[in-house]
């Protein structure tokens, strides 16, 4: 009797496990699968995000490295004076310009105003007798010349070191007396100072025409006072 009483609680037990077992295998376990597979594809999802955040930023480092190079093109991070004279050297073989002199002001007081006179190119042998007839000929076309020169000011200064600029900017400023051939040349000249990647702003220009007595033998020129300015980082 006691046996066939406890049959039936058997039974039951042995049915309630299967139907634990089942229930996890059937839907548990199924859920718990998908579960680890979501994480996983989410540990997948990261690792690439991480990598192509690491592309990005790897990039954006070599984009800034390019803009950077392109502006000390423009804006160079020291004075670089020398850089300036060279512009002008440029200019000057480019066109038939001569300069006469070159006066710089950098505001700074680190270096002196001063006044770079530059040489006179060589003249060649049909130059020379075009222009050097007679002793007489000679006197007159140098002092009208004298008379035509325009002397630049010794320490240039320009609007703009008036106006508020970044504390790291810094100004440069340089004016400089050349002869020119004719107007053409005198324009030209402006042309290759501004064609260059270093900015580099005119400030103002002067120039005398020449007289009208000038005789047909003798060449016409123009002389100039170029004022520009060039900026810098410190």
């Amino acid at each position: 009797m006691t046996m066939n009483r406890m049959l039936p609680f058997a039974l039951v037990t042995v049915l309630l496990i299967s139907l634990l077992f089942a229930f996890y295998f059937y839907l548990v376990k199924p859920v718990q699968d998908e579960v680890m597979s979501i994480e996983t594809s989410v540990a997948s999802s990261k690792q690439e995000v991480a990598t192509l955040e690491a592309r990005i930023e790897a990039n954006s480092w070599g984009k800034d490295d390019t803009s950077e190079m392109k502006l000390l093109e423009k804006v160079p991070d020291n004075r670089e004076l020398s850089n300036v004279i060279e512009i002008l050297q440029e200019a000057e073989l480019g066109t038939e310009s001569t300069i006469q002199s070159i006066a710089f002001n950098n505001y700074d007081g680190s270096v002196q105003e001063s006044t770079i006179n530059v040489p006179e190119p060589e003249t060649n042998p049909e130059s020379e007798s075009e222009t050097s007839e007679t002793p007489e000929e000679n006197s007159s076309i140098e002092s009208e010349g004298a008379e035509s020169e325009v002397t630049p000011s010794p320490t240039p200064v320009s609007e703009i070191a008036e106006t508020s600029l970044p504390e790291s900017l810094k100004l440069l400023t340089l004016e400089t007396t050349v002869t020119h051939k004719d107007y053409e040349q005198f324009l030209l000249f402006l042309k290759e100072i501004e064609k260059n990647e270093r900015i580099i702003k005119i400030d103002s220009v002067n120039f005398s025409l020449p007289g009208e007595d000038i005789g047909a033998d003798e060449v016409e020129t123009i002389s100039s006072t170029i004022r520009m300015t060039t900026f810098y980082l410190q």
